[in-house]
């Protein structure tokens, strides 16, 4: 698979993971009781913020700039999403099964739904990064 780390947003990053390249999304890591508790330790300004989401959490603090981290909205603090996808290529047995149950969109939402873990897109897979352009991806 094909991997990218440079600044990415908006159409270069939707057209990047349709194409099927790596491409990290991050989420917002929200601040614990235990986090709050180390930041007014440590003054309770942005300086404490920082060094408890990179140096204590070891994620990004972007104190809210967040265009190199795709995903995290307006946080401060942001991680890597852990959840990545790949593409499910149809089997012999999958392309039987949906033959039989009549084939078409419908039937090969039945097979890929019906599979632990995966989940059938029709290549929509905004919400299923590293998936591509294909119609039914897996949880990697």
């Amino acid at each position: 698979m094909k991997s990218f780390s440079f600044r990415c947003t908006g159409i270069l990053f939707l057209l990047l993971l349709q194409y099927g390249y790596a491409v990290t999304l991050w989420d917002c890591y929200h601040w614990t009781a235990s986090d709050q508790d180390l930041i007014n330790a440590r003054g309770g300004d942005q300086e404490a913020e920082r060094r408890v989401c990179e140096v204590i959490r070891g994620h990004v603090f972007t104190g809210g700039e967040n265009t190199q981290t795709p995903g995290c909205g307006a946080c401060w603090c942001c991680q890597k999403q852990e959840t990545l996808w790949k593409c499910h290529p149809w089997t012999t047995r999958d392309l039987a099964r949906i033959k039989a149950l009549g084939g078409g969109k419908m039937a090969e939402r039945e097979v890929c739904d019906g599979k632990i873990g995966h989940l059938f897109t029709a290549g929509q897979n905004k919400l299923t990064p590293g998936c591509g352009s294909c119609w039914c991806c897996h949880k990697v």
